[in-house]
């Protein structure tokens, strides 16, 4: 598909400036139709083994709480009033369906097996805890951002080219 635009003048009919875009079509005949390419979404990778202690309930909470990542970000959070807000263990038990007890426990679980990260971030005067799923299992973006690569380096490490690693260390000096 082809948008073409053209800006022209309306009092003399001169055409100041024209653009023209290509667009993937929606539909192709050998590939077939471009299937909800604007929505949300978590990857995951089939090559990418679980951890052997992981249980299947385990794998299923994860799989329940990969659809409660914020765009592109591997936070579990949400966009609520005055913008993206982390889950609370109250929330997050509603959602793998258990008690915040329950809830904790399987936090630290997975924190211990490297599939989540806990992060303390201070907002004002509040103290808030977010929780990032590992980009090796679950990941809500193309790209892979610093602060991302930083949490899971020791897991990232193993699978990413060591150029890649290289640059993500000239990044964290540079930021440093």
């Amino acid at each position: 598909m082809r948008l073409d635009k053209r800006w022209v003048n309306t009092n003399t009919g001169e055409v100041s400036g024209e653009s023209s875009k290509e667009f993937p079509p929606h539909f192709d005949e050998e590939r077939g139709y471009l299937f909800w390419h604007r929505k949300q979404f978590v990857k995951t990778f089939a090559d990418v083994p679980f951890p052997v202690d992981m249980t299947l309930e385990d794998i299923g909470r994860m799989t329940l709480l990969s659809k409660r990542v914020y765009s592109q970000t591997n936070m579990l959070g949400y966009r609520g009033n005055g913008g993206v807000k982390s889950y609370s263990m109250d929330q997050v038990g509603e959602i793998i369906h258990c008690g915040p007890r329950q809830a904790r426990r399987f936090f630290e679980r997975m924190v211990k097996f490297g599939l989540m990260a806990k992060v303390k971030v201070v907002v004002g005067v509040c103290d808030e805890l977010q929780w990032y799923l590992n980009p090796i299992y679950f990941f809500s973006n193309n790209r892979l951002p610093l602060n991302l690569y930083l949490l899971f380096r020791e897991q990232l490490n193993a699978v990413l080219p060591r150029w890649v690693i290289e640059r993500f260390g000239e990044q964290k000096a540079a930021n440093s």
